[in-house]
């Protein structure tokens, strides 16, 4: 656990190492904090959940405690909302801390959880956060699962905020699979499992339900960027029939026209990487 503990910090500050200093303070999803946010999020997350909660541990700061306890999305609270990439990042940066007193906050954090996940007793049954350690893998997961929401944020900054790694190479070569769909029976899917047959699982994964599903086929393969060309350039997103009341509404509103990352340049398409355009790879 120290070590998975280890590795999730390392890889969160190696992925903050992707951006420029000046792109600390933005927000490039008005449904998301601004960056600053997560570098404390994370750390303040596993110290509130275990050291301080779990096992009533002394504060290292109240206030960085409570402001990085906040759930991921601005609309969870009224303190720091912002009116998103209308906001400012000078403007965003006077209500939150500065990076290095985030990293400190975030320092100490890690120094204390460390300590507790090497000396304290971290299964305690019929504790409301310890039992079969739940405490701990729920801090292990939530990292990680914040690494993926970190990239996606970065995804939609300017190529100019963010570092290309040196050993950075898009992989976009071959060639897009044919078709191949496969009959799947009928039976019986279950989802989910009984807390008592797994170490750890969020609370929407228990317990286990059973239901029984009709026959069905399915294309072997995703959809690849090469058949989706084909529903954009035949007009499926100005086409109504194609999608549900609500998604319809949102295609109107925010007349989108194809994919995020997708941008059309003269006759040519290209996916915006995250850090260069890149000819539309067609798998």
């Amino acid at each position: 656990m120290i070590d998975w503990y280890r590795r999730n910090r390392e890889r969160s500050r190696a992925i903050f190492d992707l951006i420029s200093e000046d792109a600390y303070y933005s927000q490039p999803i008005a449904l998301r904090h601004p960056l600053v946010f997560y570098e404390g999020h994370l750390p303040g997350f596993s110290f509130n959940t275990l050291v301080k909660k779990g096992l009533g541990g002394a504060s290292i700061d109240p206030h960085l405690e409570a402001l990085f306890a906040r759930g991921i999305d601005p609309h969870e609270t009224s303190q720091t909302s912002t009116a998103g990439s209308a906001a400012s990042s000078g403007s965003i940066q006077s209500r939150w801390p500065t990076r290095r007193s985030v990293q400190a906050f975030a320092g100490e954090a890690d120094r204390r959880v460390i300590d507790a996940l090497t000396n304290a007793p971290l299964d305690q049954p019929g504790h409301p956060l310890l039992d079969r350690a739940e405490a701990v893998f729920s801090i292990l997961e939530h990292e990680e699962m914040h690494q993926e929401t970190l990239l996606y944020m970065w995804h939609r900054l300017p190529f100019e905020q963010k570092r290309k790694p040196a050993d950075y190479r898009p992989r976009v070569g071959g060639r897009a699979p044919e078709p191949e769909w496969i009959d799947v029976p009928a039976g019986r899917a279950t989802l989910g499992v009984d807390r008592e047959s797994t170490p750890f699982g969020w609370d929407n994964e228990h317990p286990a339900c059973v239901a029984d599903v009709d026959a069905f086929a399915i294309d072997r393969h995703d959809v690849t960027n090469a058949s989706y060309l084909e529903f954009v350039e035949a007009g499926g997103y100005q086409q109504e029939q194609w999608w549900r009341a609500e998604d319809w509404s949102w295609v109107r509103a925010e007349r989108v026209a194809h994919p995020l990352f997708w941008e059309r340049h003269g006759d040519d398409w290209h996916w915006r990487g995250m850090f260069e355009l890149i000819p539309l790879p067609p798998a």
